[in-house]
């Protein structure tokens, strides 16, 4: 142990020694210029020897990183232990903030987003930044020519863009929008999407309160959008058709129309058109995880089109409640969709509240109380399965009356059935003893 430590602590004195030495003749070459220096090493050599004994055992220890081009490739040191990475720092500089940011940040929120438009030196210019704006506490990393930002606006925080608006004069290039999520559709927008207009499993908060006929068609990226508008939407043919990836829907207490294919060759699972007024042919085909549709009540008799031009083939599994044809049709359409309920009557009013609830605005639920924990919760869903309106068709409740009532009749005409087999085996017995008593031989004999 003696032997290791003299041997590093001789190693330690002689890298301090070497360095004394450097700057000894770096002293003597400028002590003209720095006397007070050169001075001060020679009276006090002690101080001195310390001073750069601790310089040499952290030169030996910890390789130096040089700034700037040399920094390309690591720096190799004559006795370094260990390998070291370096990597070239990103040294793409601040950037600039529109001045509204500054002005106003509480209205725009906690995120809010820059579109570049010009990549120079000193790094991306907001195209609105029209009043100098001030810049960002933060150095952007990997940022590439034309991405948009977000800034978080209580202290300047630039961060790749995980939400912007769009509107015709949007460039969503892969490249752009690589780290967005959500997409907010202003009511400048016009244009058709082109279906790899997006990123994957992305968000779209629509503000448009008429969606054009077929503006997100075959965009199989988009798996989730909410209509923001407060007042009627319409969504007009096509809009939707064949956004294979599209599988929720929300938003839409206020749409009043929605054009033929306009959800065609989606994988949506519940649908909710409470105040809906007017329903294009195959709206919903091509569907195959559909569960539920809710549509306004009042709509009945609205167009003279049978049932099968508004919604196909579609499955018998569907709940459909409400919409323009509420026929014979209609009606055994509910009575097939409870009938595919599990048994007994419990489970098959769980399973058919548990449809209902995805169909139900937040207000509903709370005024409903109907999925929530509580010993009032069973009663409650009782009441509500007795009258369903406004929300849903009372057909459904008569549906479960119906279906329980052929149960009970279908348990008591089996169970009668056996009675009569087991009253047929008795007699059958019966026959066979007279028999035997009768021929003078035992009872059960051979």
């Amino acid at each position: 142990m003696d032997k290791i430590i003299d041997q590093k602590t001789l190693q330690t004195v002689a890298v301090g020694a070497a360095t004394l030495r450097v700057l000894y003749d770096l002293g003597a070459a400028v002590a003209t210029e720095w006397p007070g220096l050169l001075g001060a090493a020679i009276l006090n050599p002690t101080a001195a020897l310390a001073t750069t004994t601790g310089l040499g055992y952290a030169m030996y220890n910890y390789p130096p990183r040089l700034i700037g081009k040399a920094a390309d490739t690591p720096q190799p040191t004559k006795n370094s232990r260990q390998a070291y990475t370096m990597e070239k720092p990103k040294r793409i500089k601040l950037h600039e903030v529109p001045t509204t940011f500054q002005a106003n940040p509480p209205a725009l929120g906690r995120d809010e987003t820059i579109q570049p438009t010009k990549y120079e030196q000193l790094g991306l210019n907001a195209a609105e930044n029209k009043g100098g704006g001030e810049t960002c506490a933060n150095e952007a990393r990997d940022v590439e020519e034309g991405s948009y930002l977000t800034v978080l606006p209580e202290n300047n925080f630039c961060k790749l863009a995980g939400i912007i608006s769009v509107d015709d004069g949007t460039d969503l290039s892969q490249s752009r929008i690589k780290e967005v999520r959500l997409f907010t559709i202003t009511e400048a927008r016009t244009q058709r999407f082109d279906p790899d207009a997006f990123t994957e499993k992305c968000k779209l908060k629509i503000e448009l309160a008429n969606v054009p006929a077929g503006m997100f068609a075959n965009c199989r990226k988009i798996q989730s959008v909410e209509f923001t508008s407060t007042g009627d939407v319409v969504i007009n043919d096509s809009a939707f058709a064949g956004c294979s990836g599209l599988k929720f829907v929300s938003g839409t207490e206020n749409v009043v129309e929605v054009g033929k294919s306009a959800f065609k060759g989606c994988s949506v699972e519940y649908l909710m058109f409470p105040k809906l007024q007017r329903l294009g042919g195959n709206a919903f085909a091509n569907n195959d995880g559909l569960r539920g549709v809710r549509m306004n009540l009042e709509m009945s008799g609205t167009p003279s089109a049978p049932w099968g031009w508004f919604y196909g083939d579609l499955s018998e599994e569907v709940l459909i409640s409400g919409g323009p044809v509420q026929d014979e049709t209609y009606k055994r359409k509910i009575l097939e969709y409870v009938r595919r309920k599990p048994k007994p009557r419990p489970k098959r009013e769980m399973e058919v509240l548990r449809d209902m609830r995805k169909l139900m605005t937040e207000d509903e639920i709370k005024e409903t109380q109907i999925g929530t924990q509580g010993k009032e919760n069973g009663r409650m869903e009782k009441e509500f399965l007795t009258d369903l309106r406004p929300h849903f068709d009372n057909e459904f409740n008569e549906a479960l009356t119906q279906v329980s009532a052929a149960e009970d009749q279908q348990r008591a005409a089996n169970a009668r059935a056996a009675q009569a087999r087991r009253d047929i085996e008795t007699a059958r017995q019966a026959r066979l003893l007279v028999v035997e008593l009768e021929s003078g031989s035992e009872p059960g004999g051979g």
